[in-house]
């Protein structure tokens, strides 16, 4: 058995987001925006470290979004009044330079308002199985927050489809078995143009493949039909245990879908989207029949 990792200091557990279950109906009823991207390899609290400081520039951002529309909103309001009353015509354009400014500012500030439920996840992951892992051993993660319309889409019935991996993680386990994780999500968009206005739907499911690699001089025993992981809100879509290498593929049973009509976003079903309990229940069901098929 190899050594384990040091536990994680307090101090940055309480930056980093609290565990959550379901879904945020108003972040998830809107495409993502933000323009995040993390690649780290290291320890455990290292990793961790970069995930805080993106929950720290999250927080901010999801603070002042509100505060920089309000003072857009008041500023254009008053550029409005200046301009129809004749009054001062250089207060209405002054007036209206400064909303420009706290719109594009509210723009700007967006590109680091990630997904909750995406840094939450993977924060979850990593805090439950950092005793797990081997010591003196990196941890390697990549988590892309940015939007899903950034992606290139393919076309298939005449739907878009975007499709991207937003996390990839590396795991050393402490039993010398090596873990990774890749989660991809796929977002198929229908367009509509009706008579005044175009409408958006869609439709999202993500994708989680688990793979082990059996310690040094160990190998998975070949099973034709594996013991079959049973995780809630996930379908195992493939499973397959070979020498050095046992792979578990699911899906989400529900996708979410969500529609664009007059300008807004709204939720129209919530789907079932991995968060940070369905995420560890997947690895370690995977993890148990991998390890059952362990042999020499």
């Amino acid at each position: 058995m190899g050594q384990k990792h040091v536990p994680i200091d307090d101090a940055l557990l309480a930056r980093l987001p609290a565990p959550r279950t379901g879904h945020n109906a108003e972040e998830e009823a809107k495409p993502i925006a933000a323009k995040v991207v993390v690649a780290r390899k290291g320890s455990v609290p290292e990793v961790l470290e970069a995930l805080a400081a993106v929950a720290a520039r999250d927080q901010r951002a999801e603070s002042l979004r509100p505060l920089l529309l309000g003072a857009a909103l008041v500023a254009l309001a008053g550029a409005l009044w200046a301009f129809t009353s004749k009054t001062n015509v250089n207060l209405g354009f002054a007036a209206g330079g400064v909303a420009v400014t706290f719109f594009l500012a509210r723009y700007l500030i967006g590109d680091n308002d990630v997904s909750d439920r995406q840094l939450a996840a993977t924060c979850t992951l990593l805090t439950t199985l950092a005793s797990e892992l081997r010591a003196g051993e990196p941890v390697s993660m990549k988590i892309n927050f940015s939007g899903w319309t950034r992606t290139f889409p393919r076309r298939s019935e005449g739907r878009k489809i975007y499709a991207r991996d937003w996390l990839k993680l590396r795991l050393p386990l402490a039993d010398g078995t090596q873990a990774s994780v890749a989660i991809r999500g796929v977002v198929k968009r229908k367009t509509r143009l009706l008579r005044k206005h175009v409408k958006h739907t869609d439709q999202l499911t993500e994708r989680l493949t688990i793979t082990f690699t059996p310690p040094q001089g160990a190998t998975f025993a070949i099973q034709t039909e594996p013991k079959v992981p049973r995780v809630a809100g996930l379908k195992l879509v493939r499973s397959e245990v070979k020498a050095r290498r046992a792979s578990f593929v699911f899906r989400t049973r529900v996708p979410l879908r969500r529609q664009r009509v007059h300008g807004g976003w709204a939720l129209v079903k919530p789907g079932e989207l991995l968060d940070g309990e369905t995420l560890l229940s997947a690895f370690r069901q995977s993890h148990r029949a991998a390890k059952d098929a362990t042999a020499g």
